[in-house]
């Protein structure tokens, strides 16, 4: 089996890389991350075709509109350099969506045996945009981060002529479905998390203070709203501590400033992800209220650690999480559900330490990399009947 994947960045790709490399499986890679970083993930140099030209394009493109604003002219741009370049000559192609509409045309027209995979790692962009839509009414002042219509339109086509869609999670699944894809063009594999990597600290920190963290993007995508509403809530209350830690969107910094300057919530801008260890155990809770997610890793992450986890159903949390045995799920607003389990949690510390060890053994039990390998290897075979 001979495959090519094509990913404008990193996202999961390079552990798909180099699952697929470990199985001896031909892989070639196509990303915008310069081949030097790509080597320093193991990934053999040989397989990857560097587009720079992309990264530096949208590096340029986000210090003038910000970090949520999209392209369709940087997408069409690494989709015309990645056509260009593609070896059709593939058995199976794994193009990110949004990426790939001209690539796959240029595979199809040389070579229509090929299998054409879209990797889709959110839920269904028509979803995304009326759900996102919602999330923003109650921010008047943020400029909204929802796809564009070119994109959109750019991405339906995609779903169409592709073979197969990949996506990560059940709920993502229902989001195509309830768009009137066929079910039987969906292929559902979670993610995984690097197990060596993420590990649990202390059984039992030495703190009476019960710390919730939030790492990654902070924006209203991702819960930010209802994480403001719950500090608010327990801004009273000094049984809590709030750390977050990643990049805050456009406008979000304002809203911040009350919890920082009285001393209930500590902001970290985003750091390497050889320091995010130490920070996950330095929690005990994981709060992510998020409204729509592919499979959020940051979660298998803080699950690793050994943390009890609160999320919503919209973060593919309840892909690894069993309500109340390993963690918990809460709707992305219900904050009166939240509130309720964090001070339950707080009154029963055994409780908590149990939540947490039960899920570092529920990502050790099928969440790890090599998991994910192994089973999206046995799908892309049985695609190609091979």
């Amino acid at each position: 089996m001979k495959v090519s994947i094509s990913v404008p960045g990193r996202f999961h790709a390079f552990n798909l890389v180099m699952q697929l490399q470990n199985g001896k499986i031909s892989t070639e890679l196509y990303t915008s991350y310069p081949a030097f970083k790509v080597r320093e993930y193991g990934i053999h140099a040989a397989s990857v075709h560097s587009i720079l030209s992309k990264e530096l394009l949208y590096r340029f493109h986000q210090k003038i509109y910000g970090y949520n604003h999209d392209s369709l002219f940087i997408n069409n741009w690494f989709d015309w350099m990645v056509s260009m370049r593609v070896n059709p000559d593939r058995d199976l192609f794994v193009i990110w969506s949004g990426f790939g509409l001209k690539t796959m045309r240029r595979i199809r027209k040389s070579n229509p045996k090929a299998v054409l995979i879209i990797e889709r790692g959110s839920t269904h962009i028509g979803f995304q945009q009326e759900i996102l839509r919602h999330a923003y009414r109650r921010f008047p002042e943020l400029r909204p981060a929802l796809p564009s219509h070119g994109i959109i339109d750019k991405e339906l086509k995609e779903y169409e002529e592709a073979d197969y869609i990949s996506v990560p999670t059940d709920f993502v699944k229902k989001t195509f479905v309830d768009k009137k894809i066929p079910e039987d063009k969906l292929l559902v594999t979670p993610y995984g998390v690097d197990l060596s990597s993420f590990t649990p600290g202390k059984s039992s920190r030495e703190t009476s203070k019960i710390e919730i963290l939030f790492t990654g993007h902070f924006c209203v995508r991702k819960g930010a709203g209802t994480f403001l509403d719950i500090m608010d809530l327990l801004k009273e209350d000094s049984g809590f501590h709030f750390t977050i830690v990643g990049n805050l969107e456009s406008g979000l910094k304002e809203r911040l400033r009350p919890f920082i300057e009285k001393g209930i919530l500590n902001y970290r801008d985003h750091v390497p992800q050889a320091q995010l260890n130490e920070i996950y155990q330095s929690a005990d809770i994981f709060l992510f209220p998020s409204y729509e997610e592919g499979m959020a890793m940051v979660l298998l992450q803080a699950m690793a650690c050994g943390l009890a986890v609160i999320a919503s159903p919209n973060s593919g949390a309840a892909m690894a999480i069993k309500h109340g045995e390993n963690g918990y799920l809460a709707e992305p607003e219900s904050r009166e559900d939240i509130l309720q389990i964090l001070l339950g949690l707080r009154a029963d510390k055994n409780l908590l330490n149990l939540i947490g060890h039960r899920a570092r053994q529920s990502v050790e039990s099928g969440f790890g990399w090599e998991d994910y390998g192994n089973k999206i290897i046995n799908k892309y075979r049985d695609l190609i009947h091979e």
